[in-house]
C-alpha cells in the first residue's frame, strides 16, 4: 500500500528559522517589504526626511508615471499636485533645439561649460534653463539641510498583490543625479559672474545630497551617492581654480586646509581639501 506524503507545513517564523520574524501578512508569511521599510525609516519623520521635500522638486511623476500610493504612506505625506514649478530636464527644455545633424550638440556643450567660468551673455540658452529651474533648485537646497534620507522600497502592485523586493523602483534616485548635474553647471556660471560664495553653496548642496543618499538601503543609491559626491568635488576644483582663495576665504567657506597641493594644484597659503560641512 502506497503511503501518502504528509501535507507540507510552513515553518513558523522565529529565531530558529529566520533573522526577521515579522510582521506577517494575511497568509502567515513574513512581510519583508514592511519589515525592511520599518528598519530603513528608523526615527525619520516627514519633517526630517529630505525625500519629502525632494518630491516637491520633481512632482508626482518623476519618471513619467505616478508613484505608488504606498510611497506616500511610508513617507507620511500627501502626493504633490500634478502641476507645479517642478524640475525641467535639459532634454525637455531644449526639445527640438537639438541639432538634427548632431543630437549630442547640446549635451556636449553642457559638459564643456562645466570645465570653466562662463556667463549668460556667452550661453543665454543654458542660463535661461538654469533660471527656469530656480524654484525647484531652491527646494532641493532646503531638502539637503534635513538630517535624514528614507526612500521607501515598494514592490507591490497597486491592487496590493505581493511583489519581489528586487523589483522595487527608485524613481527619485537618478533624478537626484540630474540635480547635481545642473548645480555643477550653475557653479561655473556663478564663477563667471564672480558670485563665488553662491557657487560654494551649490558645491555644499551637492555634497550634502550625496551624503544623504548614502544613507539609503540599496546599492544603486550608494553608487549614485558616490557619483554625486564626485560631481561636487570636480565642481569645487573648478571654483577654486576660478577664485584661487586665500586661506582666510577657504576657512570662511568651511574648508579644511593643509600645506600640500590638492590633486597637484597649488593655491595661495595652503592646498585645500574639501568635504561637506
Amino acid at each position: 500500500m502506497k503511503r501518502s506524503k504528509p501535507a507540507a507545513v510552513p515553518p513558523t517564523p522565529g529565531p530558529e528559522t529566520t533573522v526577521i520574524d515579522g510582521p506577517l501578512d494575511a497568509s502567515g508569511l513574513i512581510d519583508y517589504e514592511t519589515a525592511l521599510n520599518e528598519r530603513l525609516r528608523g526615527t525619520s519623520t516627514p519633517d526630517t526626511n529630505a525625500l519629502v521635500l525632494l518630491l516637491r522638486v520633481f512632482g508626482p511623476k518623476p519618471e513619467g508615471n505616478d508613484l505608488h500610493p504606498d510611497v506616500y504612506k511610508w513617507l507620511g505625506t500627501a502626493a504633490p499636485p500634478d502641476e507645479g514649478p517642478y524640475f525641467v530636464r535639459s532634454a525637455t527644455y531644449f526639445g527640438n533645439q537639438l541639432e538634427a545633424d548632431n543630437p549630442q550638440a547640446i549635451q556636449d556643450r553642457e559638459s564643456a561649460l562645466r570645465d570653466g567660468p562662463w556667463t549668460a551673455n556667452e550661453e543665454s540658452k543654458f542660463a535661461d534653463w538654469i533660471v527656469t529651474n530656480e524654484k525647484p533648485l531652491a527646494v532641493a537646497t532646503e531638502a539637503v539641510k534635513r538630517p535624514d534620507y528614507f526612500h521607501p522600497l515598494v514592490s507591490r502592485a497597486p491592487d496590493g498583490t505581493r511583489g519581489n523586493l528586487i523589483g522595487a523602483l527608485l524613481p527619485l534616485v537618478q533624478k537626484c543625479r540630474e540635480i547635481a548635474s545642473i548645480l555643477s553647471l550653475r557653479v561655473t556660471l556663478r564663477c563667471g559672474e564672480k558670485k563665488y560664495d553662491a557657487a560654494w553653496q551649490d558645491v555644499m548642496t551637492m555634497h550634502r545630497l550625496g551624503r544623504l543618499m548614502g544613507q539609503g538601503g540599496t546599492l544603486i543609491e550608494l553608487l549614485v551617492a558616490y557619483a554625486i559626491d564626485s560631481i561636487a568635488r570636480n565642481s569645487a576644483l573648478r571654483l577654486l581654480e576660478a577664485v584661487r582663495p586665500t586661506a582666510q576665504q577657504a576657512l570662511a567657506w568651511g574648508c579644511k586646509t593643509r600645506f600640500v597641493n590638492f590633486f597637484g594644484v597649488g593655491y595661495p597659503a595652503a592646498g585645500i581639501f574639501i568635504f561637506a560641512g
